[in-house]
């Protein structure tokens, strides 16, 4: 990946490692309004913990779940409906992610039924998260971020370092092939600096990155997340040349 001494803090995501997270790879294929119902549901069948498939979250509790914001409540019919439709492509093959999913706004609140097969795949990969942490973020980055970083935090660390190649964060969030985000100045800004500026402010965390080059080519980023109780280095978001 890069030519340099890895110290021993630093976690690398080898080269095609990403491809087993099912769940960022599902996440690249929603919108971020259908990502929040899907990790809502991740989240609370984890902490639940007894092998069920399904949730029911009542009104009151889901408008407290989305900080207060009614319009977003206001979505969540149509928002299912789409859901619900959904299949996800995993090796060349179809999955839907819920056998049922309705939301009824004065009764039942947020139903959800999960497909058990796609269940078995998402559940373990899940990593632990507050429940109104995604909606909070106000893009797919900045949750895909989240997702990535703490799928090598390890269980009771409060701090990693990540060292991942440019091509594999791009395909591990799920960057677009195109002439706009080939822009080195487009793909910091739209994909790393906005949604981590985004984490700092809303989220448990606080993530840094440094910009890792061979000569004047950028190889790699890498990464920084600690959470809050932990001291954070302060970070200008600078670049290392090698």
């Amino acid at each position: 990946m890069v030519d340099m001494a890895i110290p021993d803090d630093v976690v690398v995501v080898e080269k095609n490692t990403g491809d087993g997270n099912i769940v960022l790879r599902v996440y690249n294929q929603l919108s971020v309004n259908e990502t929040r119902i899907l990790a809502l549901g991740l989240e609370i069948l984890r902490r639940k913990n007894d092998n069920s498939t399904q949730v029911q979250i009542i009104a009151r509790d889901l408008v407290q779940i989305f900080g207060g914001n009614k319009g977003y409540y206001n979505e969540l019919e149509k928002i299912c409906q789409r859901l619900c439709k959904k299949q996800i492509v995993i090796d060349g093959k179809l999955y839907p992610i819920f056998s049922y999913l309705r939301f009824v706004a004065k009764d039942g609140g947020l139903i959800m039924q999960f497909n058990p097969p796609m269940l078995s795949m998402l559940l373990p990969e899940y990593r632990e998260r507050a429940a109104q942490e995604v909606f909070t973020l106000n893009s797919m980055y900045a949750i895909k971020i989240l997702e990535l970083l703490n799928r090598y935090r390890e269980k009771g660390r409060k701090r990693i370092r990540l060292l991942i190649s440019i091509d594999d964060l791009r395909k591990y969030l799920g960057v677009p092939d195109t002439s706009t985000y080939q822009q080195m100045t487009n793909l910091k800004n739209k994909v790393l600096n906005h949604p981590i500026t985004d984490i700092n402010a809303k989220g448990h965390y606080h993530i840094n990155y440094q910009v890792i080059k061979n000569g004047r080519k950028v190889t790699a980023f890498l990464f920084t997340m600690v959470l809050p109780d932990e001291e954070v280095e302060e970070s200008d978001n600078g670049q290392k040349t090698i």
